[in-house]
């Protein structure tokens, strides 16, 4: 197998959530890193328990007008470049030039991965309480690359679970499409998504839900937590 160098993400690295049309939030989650929106207003950033402070975040939070939460600082500058930055990485995880990616389908339950590049054609998903396993087989700097040419889906309950020094931080999610975590799911590693993120009610996330492309669509999230992982 060849050996996966990780996803650059650049200035979209430091992001639990970058959307394109919208973020929706159902307090009270718990969101480290920061919060971005664009090419939408920030009028189009809701849900925050308290506009002004945004008590939910350990971070920032940015807009692209002033029309957004009192929290939020107004930097389009800044986010045109982190958006682009990550459909660079979109792009880069899908490059040729990563080599054959090992082929999935389906349900991933009861799986143990080990690092490399893995790709299915259609959808997957972990059934409800299911778990993947990621190992790392004893080396913290190995990556694991896992595409869908369509959607991602963790079922209520299930699980990423990482294993022998494998790190959330190493693990890149790419859906061309959408991308749901299901309720009180486990999910570990940065989910790159063609077009929406949706985290059901109590999700937990250690990476980053990122649009990529002015195209894509909204990020919502019910009560969940989020937390940029470390390196």
């Amino acid at each position: 197998d060849v050996v996966q160098d990780p996803v650059v993400l650049a200035s979209c690295g430091d992001f639990a959530i970058l959307a394109s049309a919208a973020i929706t939030n159902i307090p009270t989650s718990s969101i480290t890193g920061h919060i971005g929106l664009t090419p939408d207003t920030g009028a189009n950033i809701s849900g925050f328990s308290v506009p002004a402070v945004c008590p939910e975040l350990t971070g920032k939070m940015y807009a692209v007008d002033a029309s957004g939460p009192a929290c939020a600082l107004m930097d389009p500058v800044l986010l045109l470049s982190a958006k682009t930055d990550a459909q660079i990485a979109f792009k880069n995880a899908r490059a040729a030039a990563r080599g054959t990616p090992q082929s999935l389908s389906g349900n991933l339950n009861g799986l143990t991965l080990y690092p490399g590049l893995y790709e299915s054609g259609s959808s997957l998903e972990i059934s409800p309480g299911g778990s993947l396993y990621l190992d790392a087989l004893g080396d913290g700097s190995s990556v694991f690359i896992i595409r869908s040419e369509s959607s991602i889906t963790t079922a209520a309950t299930s699980k990423v679970v990482l294993t022998n020094g494998a790190k959330a931080s190493n693990v890149f999610w790419i859906a061309a499409s959408t991308v749901t975590l299901g309720t009180n799911s486990i999910m570990k590693g940065t989910m790159i998504a063609g077009t929406s993120l949706s985290l059901l009610t109590g999700a937990t996330l250690e990476g980053r839900a990122l649009n990529q492309g002015p195209a894509a669509e909204a990020v919502t999230l019910d009560a969940c937590t989020i937390t940029v992982p470390a390196p």
